[in-house]
């Protein structure tokens, strides 16, 4: 993934596992499988007779996977760090949006 700051690519360790349980939709369940079911969570229908494990990996992965990803020693660019009224890489917080009204209103 590239990074959000620089768009230097940067490598992402996922170790994840997961469980998916999935059940023909011709299967019918019975009293004893509901039972079982309710500790777990619900069935994903299998449509027809083939699963696709890419297309199972592929959506854990992107729910999985940081939206944001920034690598640790990335900084803003000089030219960009103008643009706001708070340095984003000083952790500091803007006031918000209503701060330069308040000033405003103090006045009347």
């Amino acid at each position: 993934q590239n990074c959000v700051v620089t768009q230097e690519p940067g490598a992402t360790d996922v170790k994840e596992s997961f469980n998916w349980l999935f059940e023909s939709e011709a299967e019918e369940k019975t009293e004893d499988s509901k039972e079982k079911l309710v500790h777990m969570e619900e069935a994903e229908p299998l449509g027809g007779e083939e699963l696709d494990m890419g297309e199972c990996v592929a959506q854990y992965l992107s729910l999985t996977l940081d939206p944001y990803p920034r690598l640790p020693d990335a900084q803003v660019p000089s030219e960009l760090k103008g643009n706001t009224d708070v340095d984003v890489d000083s952790g500091e917080t803007p006031e918000g949006p209503f701060s330069a009204l308040q000033s405003l209103k103090n006045r009347s």
